[in-house]
């Protein structure tokens, strides 16, 4: 329905207020998740060789559920996630695990509150022993109240 608002602001039937033809709040909530995408889209594009490894792994392994790889949730791009398993798996270089930053911690903590699990695995590992990696994605996959062990 449309209306005038305050200030003379028209309202668009669509729940967001426009003002002088301009779109406040959603405008700029599109843009940021195009540009997400887009973020993401080119990380899918040009993976880390420890990314390109474990894709591989995830798409050959019969785990019982499908991975998506580069997803974004939230303001946040992950390396890999199961919807289903609620299960995301970050690969990292040992420059993560040296010290923990307070982006990663906020990251964490922003998808635990939106149900997923976590698996922090050393791109060292994912090259050099991939069946522990399988091992416990797949103990994760299979019990979903199960924690996630450090694999750093």
């Amino acid at each position: 329905r449309r209306g005038d608002g305050p200030h003379g602001a028209k309202r668009s039937g669509r729940g967001e207020v426009r003002v002088a033809g301009r779109c406040h709040g959603v405008a700029m909530r599109a843009n940021r998740n195009r540009d997400l995408t887009r973020h993401a889209r080119r990380l899918r594009r040009e993976p880390t060789a420890a990314e390109a490894v474990g894709w591989s792994l995830l798409r050959r392994a019969a785990l019982g559920t499908r991975f998506r790889r580069q997803e974004s949730i939230g303001p946040y791009v992950v390396d890999f996630v199961s919807l289903r398993a609620r299960l995301v798996v970050e690969l990292d270089g040992q420059y993560h695990f040296e010290g923990m930053g307070v982006e990663e911690r906020e990251r964490d903590r922003f998808l635990e509150s939106r149900g997923f699990r976590v698996l922090h695995v050393e791109n060292r590992l994912v090259h050099e022993h991939p069946e522990i990696v399988l091992d416990e994605i797949r103990r994760l996959v299979d019990d979903r109240a199960a924690e996630p062990l450090d694999l750093r």
